[in-house]
């Protein structure tokens, strides 16, 4: 049986860890809404550059272009989104796992990470792959970085160095649901780009007829500038909403750290009451017994 004092000694020390936990989680919760601005205020953007590309592909007339018809090999770049601190569940080894049954599907990959704790999950078993690592961008994201990391991505898709370009990311659903996904960027689908679902704000015409540029000379450079330029806007986005899912995991296990600190507090102060009981009544009972002596 444990003494007072030592029981007394654990509870206060868990009391100093809630504490710390708490402070964490308030943090956590204004990074987490600093993130959510920062994503919804990124969604015109985005939606512009998904609109610019809408109306481009659609003055292909049959023309092939690289970004749509891919080389038909099966040489992969991955594009790996992590965080760069601990702390927050099994935000990285899902990412990592997901990306692990991507690549049992390709012949050959190359690695970008972003993040130092991704890109240490995934040296134990892509060591030898990873090409570029990027750290201190997961919390605070800028448009500079993605635009750096895009550009690498889409040189060696114009190189012929990758015949693929997927992007592995957390994806947010809401503030308590998000799960690790797998988006292909290149090549282009172009029925999806074409398709009513692709955009939200696509462009019309009054009557509501989509709206089809015709230019001359350089169709296929202009298609494949938009659709560059598409890419770098939706790296962008896609580390915006894995940062912002990285806060939400993090508040989430700071939240359960919590309420197991209160369920060992709550424990540990019955435990604590009972042996004060314990040891009152054995003291009223010596006083009695020698009461009855004299």
């Amino acid at each position: 049986m444990e003494s007072l004092q030592s029981v007394k000694g654990r509870i206060k020390t868990i009391n100093s860890t809630k504490h710390i936990t708490q402070s964490m989680q308030t943090v956590s919760k204004v990074k987490m809404r600093k993130a959510r601005a920062k994503m919804d205020a990124n969604l015109p953007f985005l939606n512009e550059a998904k609109r610019l590309v809408r109306l481009s592909a659609g003055s292909l007339n049959g023309d092939r272009h690289p970004f749509l018809t891919g080389r038909g090999g099966n040489r992969a770049a991955l594009l790996i989104l992590g965080s760069d601190r601990a702390l927050c569940g099994g935000f990285n080894s899902g990412i990592e796992k997901e990306a692990q049954k991507l690549l049992q599907s390709v012949d050959e990959y190359r690695i970008i990470t972003v993040g130092a704790k991704v890109r240490d999950h995934c040296r134990r078993r892509f060591r030898d792959k990873i090409v570029q690592s990027f750290t201190s961008i997961s919390e605070n994201p800028l448009y500079e970085d993605a635009e750096n990391i895009a550009l690498t991505l889409l040189d060696w898709y114009r190189n012929g160095e990758v015949d693929r370009i997927y992007v592995v990311y957390t994806h947010f659903e809401t503030m308590l649901v998000q799960y690790a996904r797998a988006m292909e960027l290149l090549p282009m689908d172009l029925d999806e780009i074409l398709s009513d679902d692709f955009i939200s704000l696509a462009g019309s015409s009054e009557d509501g007829t989509n709206i089809l540029l015709n230019c001359e000379p350089g169709t296929l450079n202009l298609f494949g500038g938009a659709v560059s330029f598409y890419v770098k806007a939706l790296v962008y986005g896609l580390i915006l909403q894995s940062s912002l899912s990285e806060q939400c995991a993090r508040a989430s296990v700071m939240d359960a750290a919590i309420k197991n600190a209160d369920d060992m507090i709550e424990s540990l102060t019955r435990l604590y009451n009972q042996a004060r009981q314990r040891q009152i009544t054995e003291e009223i009972t010596e006083i009695i017994n020698g009461a009855d002596a004299v």
